[in-house]
């Protein structure tokens, strides 16, 4: 079987509407074959062990994809992802052991969450924990007893957008 270890480096356009990506894939492959990216991704460009790879089609698949052989392998791929919502992890016809992302937001763009991962940080709902409820809703009843119910539902709205901020 073969050893895979992605790490994605991501970052987004400054009008968000294309996502820009350098994969270091460092793998161990126990036979030669091909490493096919599928869509969204578009191949930019790809090196192996620094030596630059032709990235080719074949006629019985449509995705781009390089020619590896059986041995170690330090494979640097640069990709593009153009207006997508969702991004597959990996996006390879093969699977790894290890996938790590490191995700870089255009200024004014704010993670809200993400779905599918072990770990994150510096997301919107990542920041909240226990004693961030509290206080909300410690404010909304303080608003609601001083004001009434429309003041402490804007000052609940208040509080919850500027959360991030503190």
């Amino acid at each position: 079987l073969d050893t895979l270890n992605l790490t994605r480096n991501i970052k987004l356009s400054f009008d968000g509407s294309f996502y820009s990506i350098q994969d270091s894939i460092n793998a161990d492959f126990k036979e030669d074959g091909r490493l096919l990216l599928k869509p969204p991704f578009k191949f930019y460009s790809s090196s192996i062990n620094n030596e630059p790879q032709a990235i080719t089609y074949t006629s019985e698949d449509k995705d781009a994809g390089i020619e590896v052989r059986k041995g170690n392998a330090n494979i640097q791929n640069v990709l593009r992802v153009e207006n997508e919502k969702s991004i597959p992890a990996a996006g390879y016809n093969r699977d790894f052991q290890n996938v790590t992302w490191n995700l870089s937001l255009a200024p004014g763009y704010k993670l809200f969450y993400a779905t599918g991962v072990d770990t994150i940080s510096n997301s919107w709902v990542s920041n909240w924990n226990l004693m961030s409820i509290f206080i909300v809703a410690l404010l909304t009843a303080c608003f609601y007893y001083l004001f009434g119910v429309k003041k402490a539902a804007v000052g609940l709205v208040l509080v919850l957008l500027l959360h991030p901020v503190f």
